[in-house]
């Protein structure tokens, strides 16, 4: 082998997975995100990666299986172990729970969603590598948030790449542990190669290096080169022979031990900060941490009428959807689409609330009924949520030029028909089992009129196989969709007292007392000042 190519296997074997990058300070992060999302620029038609992203991810945990392994080996024999193996083995509880959270939480369906650069890898895991590598693995929360924070001072990541922010960081930790891993391979099978190398020294006291692979790599040659000089006096001609294999990569040993203890106390200072980093990970609420560093959630959060900020994850998880279905399908962004739905609901929803206060007079008071009504709609007018996935979206649709899928035109069409629809089906699909049943009377050569007379008693049965049928139908087109909730974390406010009816059957006293004892039991499993219990 030149000697160019043993130089490089060397250096391999030193490098330091992540070393390599500068480690920056708070400023310097700073000033990196914000550069960094000036660099990154997104590909409109990037190639499909998301089986490559997941060959890399199976080749990273198959690496960190057979470390594990042999460290366990190593283990088993009594070898004194390296502090590299030793944390992978009092922690590889944690790193498998990092690799399910990935596999879970990261299906090819959502990676292949998320914006790419035009390696076709996606931008939010460019992202969390640059913090990783410049921090050598040691994450907090509040440098995640900051270095997000600072990166959309100059390109905004969406919805999706928010919530994917906290797979990719575990990813990258996965990619730095499959270096060090890699790495500690190699040490571990360092001892049964110099072992080989030793028994092949000949009667002449030369070693046959250029027959060893193992020999490529530094932590090898550091072995045998221990090995030798432990051994005494008569391995002196072999340990020369070593040192003049050495010096003809271009390397001193000297030199190579002082680069060889420092790869290992880095290996060292990561391997703990990555196993920290994923402890960390697995421990912060990343729900708080999209809702500090989205900035459609931000604007959201700005709902005139006040209700977004108080609603549950569900509730406001269909809205965060339905920006971005919006954004999507039409030029705007989806910090765009949030910003009109929040102008809609400030303008619209206050102006038609003032202008309708405005023109009621004392006159006008007897029409108490007509104004509360007028007020309530105004009010749901100024919530962002109507411009989103209620009646308003369609304004909506319209100021940003939105092109729905041909399926979504479909179920549109269903919802503003569904009378139309139900009762056609029905009658479309009985007429058919009618048709059908008559058309086999008449194969069977059954007379005509009793061919009519089945027909026409099939049709009962046929209109309850047809109502099933179109009942089944619009439950897979129309999915249910989620009604808007408050949390209500504070309990029930003074404003919205609330009272749960009960409708009871009164058949006797003893049923009376049941139910009374039943709603005692709702009243203190639910004890709130704002909340009563009846039997109706």
């Amino acid at each position: 082998m030149a000697n160019a190519e043993l130089t490089g296997l060397v250096e391999e074997t030193l490098a330091h997975p992540t070393t390599n990058s500068t480690q920056f300070g708070t400023l310097e992060l700073d000033a990196h995100a914000r550069s960094l999302a000036t660099s990154l620029g997104l590909a409109e038609n990037s190639p499909d990666r998301s089986r490559r992203f997941r060959q890399r991810l199976d080749t990273d945990v198959a690496t960190i299986q057979r470390a594990y392994n042999a460290a366990v080996a190593a283990a088993g024999t009594g070898e004194v172990l390296l502090p590299v193996a030793e944390w992978l083995l009092d922690n590889y509880y944690v790193i498998r729970e990092q690799i399910r959270d990935v596999k879970e939480h990261l299906p090819s369906s959502f990676f292949r969603e998320l914006p790419k650069l035009s390696d076709g890898g996606p931008r939010v895991q460019a992202v969390a590598r640059e913090l990783v590598s410049h921090c050598d693995s040691a994450l907090d929360e509040e440098m995640i948030i900051r270095f997000v924070d600072q990166f959309q001072l100059n390109a905004e990541l969406t919805i999706g790449e928010s919530w994917a922010f906290p797979v990719m960081l575990r990813m990258v930790l996965l990619e730095q542990l499959h270096a060090i891993c890699a790495q500690l391979i190699q040490e571990l099978q360092s001892t049964a190669e110099v072992q080989r190398i030793i028994q092949d020294w000949d009667s002449d006291g030369r070693l046959l290096l250029s027959q060893h692979s193992g020999l490529r790599c530094a932590p090898t040659l550091l072995s045998l080169y221990s090995e030798l000089r432990a051994r005494g006096h008569e391995y002196a001609p072999a340990v020369a022979a070593l040192d003049r294999h050495v010096q003809s990569m271009g390397w001193q040993l000297t030199e190579l031990q002082r680069m060889e203890q420092h790869r290992i106390a880095a290996n060292q200072v990561s391997m703990g900060n990555i196993i920290t980093s994923m402890r960390l990970l697995a421990s912060l609420n990343w729900v708080v941490f999209f809702e500090r560093t989205n900035r459609s959630e931000r604007i959201l959060r700005e709902d005139p009428s006040g209700t977004y900020p108080k609603m549950d994850l569900a509730s406001r998880n269909r809205y965060r959807d339905a920006i971005e279905q919006l954004s999507k399908r039409s030029s705007a962004s989806e910090t765009k689409v949030a910003k009109y739905a929040l102008m809609m609901a400030s303008t619209k929803g206050h102006r038609e609330t003032l202008t309708s206060a405005a023109g009621t007079t004392q006159a006008d008071m007897t029409q108490g009924e007509k104004t509360q009504g007028n007020e309530q709609f105004n009010e749901l007018r100024s919530h962002v949520g109507y411009w989103l996935v209620d009646d308003g979206r369609t304004e909506v649709e319209r100021a940003i030029d939105y092109t729905p899928a041909w399926a979504e035109r479909g179920r549109n069409l269903l919802r503003k028909h569904p009378h139309t629809f139900h009762l056609t089906t029905i009658a479309a699909l009985t007429s058919l089992f009618g048709v059908l049943v008559g058309g086999a009377a008449v194969t069977l050569a059954v007379p005509p009129g009793m061919a009519m007379l089945m027909a026409a008693l099939s049709l009962l049965p046929a209109s309850e196989a047809a109502v099933r049928i179109t009942n089944s139908l619009v439950t897979q087109i129309l999915p249910p969709r989620l009604l808007p909730k408050l949390e209500l974390l504070e309990g029930i406010p003074e404003s919205h007292p609330t009272i749960v009816v009960v409708p009871s059957l009164l058949g006797s006293e003893r049923d009376a007392r049941t139910l009374l004892s039943r709603l005692e039991n709702h009243y203190l499993a639910n004890i709130d000042p704002h909340l009563a219990f009846a039997l109706l």
